[in-house]
């Protein structure tokens, strides 16, 4: 959360340096997509997940390019999407099929909670086109860097299939900075923009791994 902290400290001096600059203030939602069917979830058992989460997002923009209608805009914002979670009465991958969906023999099941949240970073360009009315249309790209949290607790019953067991243990994820490729676009007039932004944000075993591979980010945002 420190850079969320520092841009946020900032914003005020950032804003009014210069003429071409701006601070923006964005608050929706995000929507994570998972990884699919066996990671931290089996579609064919007991399962549910929360996916849809409230999303904030503060910065500022740089007025880099102007024309009679076209323009372009630097942003740089801190991004923070809130809580998600997935659980299940899962089996051993060895009695699963995530193709089919299907559990094969008899085995017994363990308990699996996991929640996570992520923050990060956007760095985009947003070239537009403005229209006589006011409106104006644009496509953000950019990098994308963030750290995402994910938290699972398993709890194992008596069984030879499960050696370690009975218990409950931690599977967690390690966050770690990662940077990737993002992609949106954004209706605005005047102050206000309605902006989306899909964000590639996979992570990979650290030890283990998390649940999302990808991020849609939907926010109102105001200009001031």
């Amino acid at each position: 959360m420190k850079p969320l902290v520092l841009l946020l400290a900032a914003l005020p001096s950032l804003a009014h340096a210069e003429s071409f600059f701006e601070a923006e203030i964005g608050l929706g939602t995000s929507v994570t997509q998972n990884e699919g069917d066996g990671r931290w979830v089996q579609y064919g058992v007991p399962h549910q997940m929360n996916l849809v989460a409230p999303a904030v997002k503060v910065g500022v923009v740089a007025h880099a390019y102007r024309s009679n209608h076209w323009g372009i805009d630097l942003h740089l914002d801190a991004v923070y999407m809130g809580d998600i979670s997935a659980s299940c009465v899962c089996v051993p991958d060895a009695n699963y099929n995530p193709h089919t969906h299907t559990v094969t023999g008899n085995p017994p099941p363990a308990t699996f909670q996991g929640h996570g949240n992520e923050y990060g970073v956007l760095a985009t360009a947003e070239p537009f086109y403005e229209n006589d009315s006011g409106w104006r249309f644009g496509l953000n790209v950019g990098a994308y860097a963030y750290r995402q949290v994910w938290y699972e607790t398993i709890s194992y019953p008596q069984s030879p299939i499960y050696p370690w067991g009975p218990g409950t243990f931690t599977a967690n994820h390690h966050a770690t900075w990662r940077v990737s490729p993002t992609a949106g676009i954004s209706i605005s007039k005047g102050h206000w923009s309605l902006d989306y932004q899909f964000l590639v944000d996979g992570t990979t075993a650290n030890p283990n791994p998390g649940l999302a591979k990808f991020t849609h980010l939907i926010t109102m945002t105001y200009r001031f």
